[in-house]
């Protein structure tokens, strides 16, 4: 009656299980011919040993044969062409053709101008259009360079194989032929607790008369703006250096512009990157020793007495959120993601999953997903599980995606002690089910009352308390653990107030 032919890859287990049907055809003498094509694309292009069974049923008997002696080999991507096609006075494009017997699945176009070597080098990352990858390469990612910009080609498959170098060769970005002053090579130099010197060169056809570097601090906007007027140190350059101090000695995120102005009444302006002024030597907050980041609290004790990550978390009630400044400027290692909202009573999508979800992946930030818990009872939370797995199917995220665990949130204090230890274990064990890691989240009073619970404190992994000091111990789990330490941060590219928990292990 049917022919299923069940395929996974031997590379992490089943993540890739697929029951594919079979086309069955009866062959009038009792035998019958299934056909089935497993395509590589259908199991992240995966090489290496596929292994299939296969099931024959026949009036509700099964018979199984086992295959498992496949082999699929992986060549490595061919970059076939690269070709220019924009360029001005601020950036060039490039057209890129890559093939693989699979699948591409990323273009890298690194680049360097020919001043200082590779001083300025990025591997920017080509995007796929069309049937082709673009990568657009701008003056503003390499100091605001003029002159000759050296570009290669690198392609890789789903098995991480890399191709060969291709060599684009230099693409000359030129001075623009016009009367306004023109702004270029922007370094930042001599970086510490205290600012940072920015230093421009500015040519110009008339007499320039003034360079000002406008600069304010992320939090609370342009409360602290000041316009710093920069000194000339010859050969057309122009200096200054912006300190904390001008700045309501703020650590975190500085924005700057650069504004050149010519005794004609010529004005050009340039925006810079995000620049940080990182803590390192007051001992609250976040600080950086000897390369490793630490978490201080109120107290001026360090969480968890280690190196810790700064992790987010983020839903709908944030917007649209700009996940390159994100990644950029946030200084972020992780990110904890709303899966599903609850308007009306009923599950949907968070209506930011999918684009959190791809900003994310995108820029490579590690990620969790969490759901807030509204189940009375055991169906309700077994029904919540579903939801969960549903969605990270429909949106292709396997168990080994996750860098952070299917949080469920227990927050409801109407809830009994006995039936949150029930919702607890359904969930946990549903989605354990399906190879997916779940703990729990709660924030402290209630883990003090309501969830004081054995099972609930083993499974206890993201807690929050918006207090001087964690204030709080747990005998019952250790592993990596979140101390949700405010629900009013600020991250450069989110609008607004942002939850940050600092993560570490106990």
């Amino acid at each position: 009656t049917k022919v299923e032919m069940p395929t996974w890859t031997e590379k992490n287990g089943q993540d890739d299980l697929i029951w594919h049907k079979a086309e069955v055809k009866d062959n009038g003498d009792g035998t019958y011919k299934a056909t089935c094509e497993i395509k590589t694309s259908d199991h992240n292009g995966e090489s290496g040993k596929y292994i299939t069974h296969i099931y024959a049923t026949n009036t509700g008997k099964t018979g199984v044969y086992v295959k498992d002696d496949i082999v699929i080999k992986n060549s490595k991507p061919v970059i076939k062409s690269a070709t220019l096609l924009t360029k001005d006075s601020e950036s060039y494009t490039l057209e890129i053709v890559a093939e693989d017997d699979s699948k591409v699945s990323k273009v890298y176009v690194p680049t360097w101008t020919e001043k200082n070597g590779q001083d300025d080098v990025i591997w920017h990352e080509a995007q796929f259009e069309s049937g082709k990858w673009k990568c657009t390469i701008n003056r503003k990612d390499h100091y605001y360079q003029y002159g000759n910009y050296v570009s290669h080609v690198y392609a890789y498959d789903n098995d991480n194989e890399i191709s060969d170098g291709y060599v684009y060769g230099s693409t000359l970005i030129s001075e623009p032929d016009d009367d306004l002053p023109h702004i270029s090579d922007v370094y930042i130099s001599d970086k510490n607790d205290d600012g940072y010197t920015i230093t421009c060169k500015v040519t110009s056809k008339f007499n320039v008369t003034k360079v000002s570097f406008p600069t304010w601090t992320y939090t609370n906007g342009q409360d602290d703006l000041v316009w710093h007027q920069a000194s000339y140190i010859g050969n057309n350059q122009y200096s200054f250096r912006i300190l904390r101090s001008y700045h309501n000695y703020e650590f975190g995120t500085y924005i700057t512009h650069i504004y050149a102005y010519d005794n004609v009444g010529n004005v050009s302006a340039l925006v810079l990157d995000y620049n940080e002024i990182k803590n390192t030597t007051v001992r609250q907050g976040w600080a950086y020793m000897n390369g490793q980041k630490y978490f201080f609290d109120n107290n001026g004790n360090i969480a968890g007495n280690m190196p810790s990550k700064k992790v987010i978390d983020v839903s709908s009630y944030n917007g649209v959120i700009d996940w390159e400044t994100v990644k950029r400027y946030g200084d972020v290692d992780g990110v904890i993601i709303r899966i599903a909202s609850h308007p009306n009573g009923h599950y949907i999508d968070d209506p930011q999953f999918a684009n959190n979800l791809a900003g994310c992946r995108r820029y490579n930030i590690p990620f969790g997903v969490y759901i807030y818990d509204y189940a009375n009872e055991n169906a309700g939370a077994y029904s919540e599980a579903q939801v969960v797995v549903d969605i990270l199917r429909k949106y292709g995220v396997s168990p080994s995606e996750l860098s952070y665990p299917v949080y469920f949130d227990l927050e409801r204090p109407q809830l009994s002690t006995s039936q949150a230890v029930q919702n607890s274990q359904v969930f946990i064990s549903r989605m354990n089910q399906y190879g997916y890691t779940a703990q729990l989240y709660s924030y402290r009073s209630m883990l003090q009352g309501v969830l004081n619970h054995p099972y609930i404190l083993q499974n206890m992994s993201w807690m929050a308390a918006y207090t001087n000091t964690m204030g709080w111990t747990n005998p019952y789990y250790h592993g990596k653990f979140g101390w949700q330490y405010t629900s009013k941060g600020s991250i450069p590219g989110i609008n607004g107030n942002v939850d940050i928990s600092c993560w570490f292990n106990v």
